[in-house]
């Protein structure tokens, strides 16, 4: 009778204390629901980005809004890393589209943005790190979510 009351006590005291099974499932599912919001917020604005252009700072400040607050530490610091190098890959396409413009070869889109990074090799590596970097920072992003049961999209 002893143990039972003893168990029982802590039971209690570890449930107020915030380690019951319950509260730890609760906070799992709230992290899962969190990352979940953050991937939805980012394939919506993917979306629009085929309608503003490859040159609207839209996109990452629309990147930058993503509120990533209840989102896990680990997450979140992932998330930021990302939208460093999104934003450093932008700064990249817009210099490559004022040097494009400076030679008269405008660059609108993500195709003619390749075809003119093409012509110059040292432009094509500078284009092409950007690109790598960020597919890096995503890979993470989504790796991290994987550990909270959140499957990346494809």
């Amino acid at each position: 009778m002893e143990k039972t009351i003893a168990l029982l006590l802590a039971i209690s005291a570890l449930t107020l204390a915030g380690c019951s099974p319950t509260s730890d499932a609760a906070k799992a599912d709230s992290q899962k629901s969190a990352i979940e919001s953050v991937f939805a917020q980012r394939a919506k604005l993917k979306a629009e980005d085929e309608q503003i252009g490859l040159l609207s700072d839209q996109h990452v400040g629309g990147l930058m809004a993503i509120d990533v607050q209840n989102c896990p530490a680990d997450f979140r610091s992932a998330w930021f890393d990302f939208l460093i190098t999104a934003q450093s890959l932008h700064t990249r396409v817009k210099l490559v589209a004022m040097i494009a413009a400076g030679e008269g070869k405008p660059v609108t889109d993500f195709p003619s943005l390749i075809k003119f990074g093409v012509t110059d090799p040292t432009l094509g590596r500078y284009m092409l790190a950007a690109l790598s970097k960020e597919d890096e920072a995503w890979d993470k992003v989504e790796r991290t979510a994987m550990n909270y049961d959140v499957m990346p999209e494809h």
